[in-house]
């Protein structure tokens, strides 16, 4: 039984670890502002590495 709970941890820690990253890279990607206003607009658009914004228009 030991084994098993200890195997459940760890598979808990590494799906928060998986959770955490992609939450630090989405931010790092979109920035602050993206990460944190409500979803009215659509995300930013990245191409040829100049950030563009669609709004609802």
């Amino acid at each position: 039984m030991q084994t098993e709970i200890t195997v459940l941890m760890l598979c808990s820690l590494l799906a928060l670890v998986h959770i955490f990253s992609a939450v630090h890279y989405k931010t790092q990607q979109y920035g602050i502002d993206w990460s944190l206003r409500a979803r009215l607009i659509y995300m930013p658009l990245y191409w040829a590495g100049i950030p563009h914004v669609r709004t609802l228009t």
